[in-house]
């Protein structure tokens, strides 16, 4: 029985890095090939974005654009893949906590096309991220005084906006750790062993610090 590959399913959360890590990913993935790990170009809206259109297609989110790729045409780029691992990066994969049918759909077709699946999530301190989610909210249209908004976040632990399952998270959040139990189990798919945001995401990978990808 052949092994199955690798497949490092980086969700977020939003307000953790998670542009910086998918630009470098798409400007050195060829550094990322060397060390055995494909990133796939399919789902990607952006020369260098995160595969976003992948769970927009899974999420029914009206910014999903069939011409950015879609999860088979994904799968089929997966599958011609001759490295050992690939990694896939969206935070609004993190929304998949409360749409179970995603959530299998993501598991289904990774699976079929012969990986197995391991959640990365990087978290961020909650004082910090509730700040900034606030002045990332105002640009997509949120109508909330701060202290409002700060409140409904300490008190409920998420966020709902534009009836999206959404929220914020921390090292010591419940609502954290209880996305990332849940996504596990969902999947029934391998989780983080340790704290994944006091590693550098490439050491995470397993990619040696001499081999690291920022050169």
């Amino acid at each position: 029985m052949t092994k199955p590959k690798a497949l490092y399913l980086h969700v977020g959360t939003h307000k953790t890095g998670t542009t910086a890590i998918q630009a470098l990913l798409a400007t050195r993935s060829e550094a990322f090939a060397q060390a055995g790990f494909f990133v796939p170009r399919t789902g990607r809206i952006g020369e260098v974005s995160g595969h976003h259109n992948i769970a927009w297609e899974l999420n029914a989110d009206a910014r999903y654009r069939p011409a950015f790729g879609t999860l088979v045409e994904l799968c089929e780029e997966l599958k011609a893949s001759p490295h050992p691992a690939a990694i896939i990066s969206s935070e609004d994969f993190e929304y998949f906590y409360c749409d179970a049918r995603a959530l299998k759909a993501l598991k289904v077709a990774f699976e079929g096309c012969g990986y197995q699946v391991e959640v990365l999530m990087f978290l961020r301190e909650q004082s910090a991220m509730i700040g900034s989610l606030y002045q990332e909210l105002l640009k997509h249209g949120l109508d909330m005084r701060y202290h409002v908004f700060s409140c409904a976040v300490i008190m409920k632990g998420e966020f709902a906006m534009h009836g999206k399952c959404g929220g914020i998270a921390c090292p010591t959040s419940g609502w954290s750790r209880g996305l990332l139990r849940c996504l596990v189990r969902r999947m029934c798919i391998a989780g983080p062993t340790s704290d994944p945001w006091r590693r550098p995401f490439w050491i995470w990978w397993g990619i040696a610090a001499g081999a690291s990808p920022m050169g």
